[in-house]
């Protein structure tokens, strides 16, 4: 599951560039995503607290751009896909290792192309867990030329 958000903060840096939709400069990116887990099982609820992950990533021009199909990684397909010169939202549904999830992300690039962010939703019922609620927000900069 963890991947699953991690390819979408992924996508988002390599993918935010092409005619309608926003559009990041290449160069160096450093992307933080905080993801909080709720999940019930049985009945029972358990929220698991927010976690944090930063990544440092280089996206060439080649992989700036995007279509929309770039989010559909590791069993997940996108719908409802939707973008104006700085926004973008989409539906995303997958299904990974038994676990089937649904839910929506936006986006937002910032006008000079340096910096964006986002957020989902994501629900859905993992065997032997019961059901999960994912949100998350994803935010990223520019921070200079590859390395």
């Amino acid at each position: 599951m963890r991947t699953l958000f991690l390819t979408t903060a992924a996508a988002v840096i390599a993918g935010l560039a092409m005619a309608d939709t926003p559009s990041i400069n290449p160069g160096q990116w450093e992307t933080t995503t905080t993801t909080s887990v709720a999940l019930d099982m049985n009945g029972q609820a358990m929220n698991m607290p927010g976690q944090t992950m930063t990544s440092s990533d280089c996206v060439t021009e080649e992989e700036a751009e995007f279509t929309p199909e770039d989010f559909a990684q590791d069993g997940c397909t996108v719908s409802n896909f939707q973008s104006t010169a700085t926004t973008a939202s989409f539906d995303l549904a997958c299904s990974q290792n038994g676990v089937e999830m649904a839910g929506s992300m936006a986006v937002e690039a910032d006008s000079d192309g340096n910096g964006y962010s986002g957020s989902f939703d994501i629900a859905g019922n993992a065997p032997g867990m019961g059901d999960m609620k994912v949100n998350g927000v994803v935010t990223g900069k520019r921070t200079g030329t590859c390395s």
